[in-house]
C-alpha cells in the first residue's frame, strides 16, 4: 500500500491537473496531511468529476466557500500508515469551521 506521502503527491497531482492551479499541502494538529486546492470559477462536468474522483481517495474531504472563492480540501491520516492500515475512503466533510460545507452541498453551478 502506498505511503501517505505518495498518496498526497498523487492527490496533489490529480487536483492540479483538474483545477489548473497549484494545491497547497500542510499538516494538521492531529498529524494528518491536508491538501487544499482553489476551484476555478467555471467547472465543466469532466472537471467536476475529476475533482470528486481525486477527493474520494482521501480519508476526509470538504468544500469551503468564502467571498474570495471556493476551495476543496482533503486530508490523509498518518496514523493509519503507522499502524499498517490503509487510509483511503472519502467519508465527506465533518469540520467545526462554519465556512466548510459537506460534500453534499456541492450542487450550485459554480461548485464542483
Amino acid at each position: 500500500m502506498p505511503t501517505v506521502d505518495i498518496q498526497a503527491a498523487a492527490l496533489v497531482g490529480m487536483l492540479a491537473a483538474a483545477t489548473g492551479g497549484e494545491p497547497r499541502t500542510t499538516g494538521t494538529e492531529a498529524g494528518a496531511v491536508r491538501i487544499e486546492a482553489d476551484l476555478p470559477e467555471q467547472l465543466s462536468p469532466a472537471t467536476r468529476n475529476a475533482i470528486l474522483a481525486a477527493l474520494a481517495t482521501a480519508d476526509r474531504y470538504g468544500h469551503t466557500h468564502t467571498d474570495d472563492g471556493d476551495t476543496v480540501w482533503a486530508e490523509l491520516d498518518r496514523k493509519a500508515e503507522m499502524s499498517g492500515e490503509a487510509g483511503v475512503g472519502g467519508e465527506g466533510a465533518v469540520e467545526t469551521d462554519a465556512a466548510v460545507e459537506s460534500d453534499a452541498g456541492l450542487d450550485r453551478e459554480a461548485d464542483l
